[in-house]
């Protein structure tokens, strides 16, 4: 559907049209628009998910940041836990380790859910990107079907378009035959 900026002049003078041969094109102000916005659509999408792998790697430091932290509290718990069965430390001293250990074991538990959610937003950020991809291509094909292209050499009978004409979708724009293909 739109608008004819352009005919085939030869196609139309000659009634002849060879095969790749664009035959009539159709106003494309709008579908570029649509492939600009597609385009642009997609590059967000692209830095999106290049984001979400910044963040992806910031949890997986954080998490093994936490894993280390860890690790060195339960070695003082471990040390202090000795400690206090000779009776060199106090139970107030036993507890305050405690402590440490579990706000430790709670901090490496929510980084690994952070990094966990980083990677799921991450899927969902290249899922968004294929769906682009697809916006993409469909706004090209589109925009292809602007142009109205001979399928293959043969001789045109009706075809008498004229520019500024609009068109709908499915019109008849003209037949197309094969000489060879015609037998009397």
């Amino acid at each position: 559907t739109g608008c004819i900026v352009a005919i085939s002049e030869e196609a139309k003078r000659m009634q002849v049209a060879k095969a790749g041969q664009v035959l009539v094109e159709l106003d494309d102000k709008h579908s570029q628009l649509a492939l600009k916005t597609a385009e642009a659509r997609l590059a967000e999408l692209r830095a999106a998910v290049e984001e979400r792998q910044l963040a992806v790697t910031a949890a997986e430091n954080d998490d093994r940041r936490r894993a280390e932290d860890r690790a060195f509290v339960a070695k003082e718990f471990e040390r202090n836990q000795t400690m206090f069965r000779r009776g060199l430390i106090n139970e107030t001293t036993m507890e305050a380790v405690e402590s440490r250990m579990m706000d430790a074991t709670f901090a490496a538990e929510q980084a690994k859910e952070a990094m966990a959610s980083a990677r799921s937003a991450k899927a969902r950020a290249e899922i968004s990107v294929g769906i682009g991809e697809l916006e993409l291509q469909t706004a090209e094909i589109d925009h292809e079907d602007l142009q109205l292209v001979a399928p293959f050499d043969g001789v045109m009978i009706g075809f008498e378009p004229s520019v500024g004409a609009c068109v709908s979708d499915g019109a008849l724009a003209g037949q197309i035959y094969d000489p060879s293909q015609k037998s009397v």
